[in-house]
């Protein structure tokens, strides 16, 4: 019995020309329609749990997230973080 490739092994020596790649170039994705929220930092500190909170009662407000459009859920986002810098704001009025 041979040995089993993998589907990259198989791409390339399946392959005639080496300027003919065997698959179409990936365009890279958004931060934002990917898995993660943030690119950068803890996803579980404080401000983002209160951000994702932000957002999901806006979507929820406006009627679920199936009934936007995606313009919509970046005002939604947009929207949430305004209100988390806002609070931020406001706490530090509050100190004096």
């Amino acid at each position: 019995m041979g040995s089993v490739a993998g589907p990259r092994a198989y791409a390339t020596a399946t392959s005639t020309t080496a300027s003919t790649p065997a698959r179409p170039k990936r365009r890279p994705r958004s931060a934002v329609t990917g898995r993660n929220l943030f690119v950068d930092g803890d996803p579980n500190s404080a401000w983002s749990r209160r951000y994702h909170d932000l957002a999901v009662r806006h979507t929820i407000n406006l009627g679920g997230k199936d009934l936007l459009s995606a313009a919509q859920m970046s005002l939604v986002r947009r929207a949430a973080a305004l209100g988390c810098e806002l609070e931020q704001v406001e706490g530090r009025m509050s100190l004096g």
